[in-house]
């Protein structure tokens, strides 16, 4: 019975972001099937946002009054929904090898959903930081500031507000249920990733890249299995889902893609603080086209994530400080070397990532000969920098820390590298197929 109500609230979060989006007319040539992910990117920030406000301005975590705001967003939002149309000739012209291939992803994320419900929380980070805040918070009413000191770290709060959102719907707390959370954020990476190479290669593609991305271990783990109830998919999930809409915007020089871009670049950093460097080389690269555009007017519009993060940080300041994991901040530059082997060591585990990395690679120093994904790349090894430079002041040694971390560090990189390397690849074995079926023929 848990479940069903979980189940029930994760459809809800997923509505309040299809109200903000129907409400905001964000996305509005997309279908309901695409816009998914984006409305529950939106939900998720929205129902955690939410409980933070509830918390500061002291009104009670009651379902009644977090759900009343909801009920009024959701009418307001039917009354302005498109009318929907369906399409019936859905699978009429896929070809036998793209019904076999989505057969197949369609098993393996039955299996992850069925893998998160199997057991309960096993991940360590999830028992003792996300989930354990997040039942902290729920039992205290309210974002408790002695919670972070206690636990001795600051990671910010949209994972333990969401999780802490379905314990009040609930009434109380099941770690095992609400581990179906963390399965969606491998459902909607799954149908986001699809979408996004469809448009730009085709259906065949992108239903096979979807299955490398999805059926490589470390996203089914973390999706469902061991590693469910860590907050590392939720982060590649949101990196995504700016790179995404970044990309969005670059064509249609939208305010209102603008907008939702902050927006979720703003919930991006509240994940957790690794994402902070991730959004500030977008914004760098969104000032930078602006201005280059000459379209100034947009330049406040690319500010907006500022808000709700500088709330976190206000929050942080008041109550804090808050501990860290780091005391120094001193390079050791004689970690180098150490650094590059253990991460390379990482990328080629192929129980990990089976062929993710080496094709990425291969598609990098082989076929990348064009400026056309310079952003992508750009902020892919910007981010793996950042890892490095923290594994230069860690108080651990690099054969103690990187083996430890390095798997959940790709994650969050994984689904925006297999989408650049789908993208490069994509003519290349275009060529290779047709001339393939050439020689077959003759």
């Amino acid at each position: 019975m848990n479940e069903v109500l979980i189940i029930l609230g994760l459809i809800l979060v997923v509505v309040i972001g299809y109200s903000i989006i129907f409400i905001c007319n964000f996305l509005k040539e997309m279908s309901l099937f695409e816009k998914s992910p984006y409305a529950f990117a939106l939900g998720v920030g929205a129902v955690a946002f939410e409980m933070f406000l509830y918390s500061i301005f002291k009104i009670p975590w009651n379902p009644a009054y977090l759900l009343t705001p909801i009920v009024l967003i959701v009418i307001a939002a039917f009354k302005m929904m498109p009318k929907i149309r369906f399409k019936h000739k859905l699978f009429t012209n896929w070809s036998l090898i793209e019904k076999v291939i989505l057969v197949l992803i369609l098993l393996l994320i039955f299996f992850v959903a069925f893998e998160a419900q199997l057991r309960p929380v096993s991940a360590w980070d999830g028992w003792a930081i996300w989930l354990l805040k997040a039942k902290m918070f729920y039992i205290d009413g309210f974002v408790n500031p002695a919670v972070y000191k206690l636990l001795k770290e600051g990671y910010p709060f949209v994972i333990n507000l969401s999780v802490a959102f379905l314990y009040t719907l609930l009434g109380k707390v099941d770690d095992r249920s609400v581990l179906l959370l963390f399965f969606c954020f491998y459902l909607f990476t799954s149908i986001l990733f699809y979408t996004q190479v469809k448009k730009r290669t085709g259906n065949l593609f992108a239903l096979v890249f979807t299955f490398l991305l999805i059926s490589t271990q470390n996203l089914v783990r973390h999706g469902g299995r061991f590693e469910a109830g860590y907050a590392d998919l939720a982060l590649g999930f949101y990196f995504f889902v700016s790179l995404s809409l970044f990309l969005r915007f670059l064509k249609s020089w939208s305010n209102r893609d603008l907008i939702i871009l902050s927006v979720i670049l703003g919930i991006t950093g509240l994940i957790k603080e690794e994402g902070i460097s991730y959004i500030l080389l977008i914004s760098l690269f969104l000032v930078y086209s602006i201005l280059k555009s000459k379209k100034y007017k947009m330049i406040p519009l690319s500010f907006i994530y500022l808000i709700p993060i500088g709330i976190w940080q206000m929050f942080k300041l008041y109550f804090g400080p808050f501990p860290g994991l780091y005391n120094s901040f001193v390079p050791h530059l004689n970690r180098t070397i150490s650094i590059i082997y253990f991460i390379l060591k990482e990328m080629i585990n192929f129980q990990n990532w089976n062929l993710l990395w080496i094709l990425f690679f291969i598609a990098f120093f082989t076929f990348n000969l064009s400026k056309k994904y310079f952003y992508i790349y750009c902020l892919i090894f910007f981010q793996l920098f950042i890892y490095s430079c923290v594994f230069l002041i860690s108080p651990y040694p690099p054969n103690v820390h990187i083996p430890n971390v390095m798997d959940r560090l790709l994650l969050h990189l994984a689904p925006i590298s297999v989408f650049v390397t789908a993208l490069v690849l994509y003519k290349p074995l275009k060529i290779l197929l047709r001339n393939i079926n050439a020689k077959i023929k003759i």
